[in-house]
């Protein structure tokens, strides 16, 4: 569950929650929600349910790990929309939305400036994407979206009832 803590947090953020409204749905104090996104707490598995529940009235569902990925995440198609246009015959790359940019980074427990820097990017860049600002071009996003990857991160474009899905690998799964 090492990753749990992670998304928890990225779930939170995506979705512009602040901690105290989180707490207030869990019935628990700040406090907890803030020892337990940094991993340094633990709450019942009943709070944990209680927490997958409000999430997911928000549109993000917490996937259960498998042998090969750790904890994931899935979007609602209103959070994280599929491509534009999708299943174009000439499509080589379909940019993630900044939700699921967003998400990544804080999973990964970085802050925009050093995602860019050990992207090559700038930090506005990174910024942008995160605002799905449309105007950045698709090879940039595609070089963020690569660094998550090479980071371990793995990404699902839409299928069905649900949009975007994030998974972390696990840390020995070096597939």
């Amino acid at each position: 569950m090492e990753t749990l803590h992670r998304l928890l947090r990225a779930a939170r953020e995506v979705l512009d929650l602040s901690q105290s409204d989180v707490a207030k749905a869990a019935n628990v104090s700040t406090r907890t929600i803030a020892r337990l996104e940094t991993g340094s707490s633990t709450v019942s598995f009943k709070k944990l349910s209680d927490l997958r529940g409000y999430f997911e009235g928000f549109g993000i569902r917490f996937i259960a790990p498998t042998e090969t990925m750790d904890w994931g995440l899935a979007f609602s198609l209103e959070l994280a929309p599929p491509p534009e246009e999708p299943g174009l015959p000439n499509s080589i790359y379909d940019p993630l939305p900044g939700r699921v940019f967003k998400a990544a980074r804080v999973a990964a427990g970085l802050r925009q400036e050093e995602i860019a820097a050990r992207a090559g990017l700038g930090h506005t860049t990174v910024r942008r994407l995160e605002k799905s600002d449309v105007t950045v071009s698709p090879e940039r996003a595609y070089t963020l979206q690569k660094r998550f990857e090479d980071d371990g991160f793995r990404f699902v474009k839409p299928d069905g009832p649900d949009g975007w899905h994030i998974f972390v690998r696990r840390a020995n799964d070096k597939r």
